[in-house]
């Protein structure tokens, strides 16, 4: 997997470390938090704008699952993996007819990033 956490604990040089990132976690209750952090330069800048941009249009969250796979396969966690999917799929469906109704909000939360 393509993770910051691998690369800050090889023997990498000052060039190998990320110049943007978006960390998201979640905690024992299962609170989400996120951390965003980038260099003070034009390139870092766009990278982090690009990370977000690929989020949500581009196609970086199934990259990430197919990459997760991959993963898993190779640790011989494929139940897991699929587990994970399952709940995903799950969250998905329960969104059903209510994600369009987001207490008559002008812009929905979950689109303002399309503004």
């Amino acid at each position: 997997m393509n993770n910051f956490s691998d690369l800050k604990t090889s023997s990498s040089t000052e060039q190998d470390m990320p110049i943007a990132q978006l960390t998201i976690y979640a905690d024992q209750e299962g609170l989400i938090f996120f951390a965003c952090d980038w260099e003070d330069n034009p390139i870092a800048l766009s990278s982090i704008a690009d990370i977000f941009y690929k989020l949500d249009r581009k196609d970086l969250i199934s990259e990430i699952l197919q990459d997760l796979r991959s993963q898993c396969v190779l640790e011989n966690k494929e139940d897991t993996f699929e587990k994970m999917v399952t709940m995903i799929n799950n969250n998905i469906s329960a969104e059903g007819g209510s994600a369009n109704q987001v207490d008559n909000v002008a812009v929905s939360p979950k689109n303002v990033t399309r503004l």
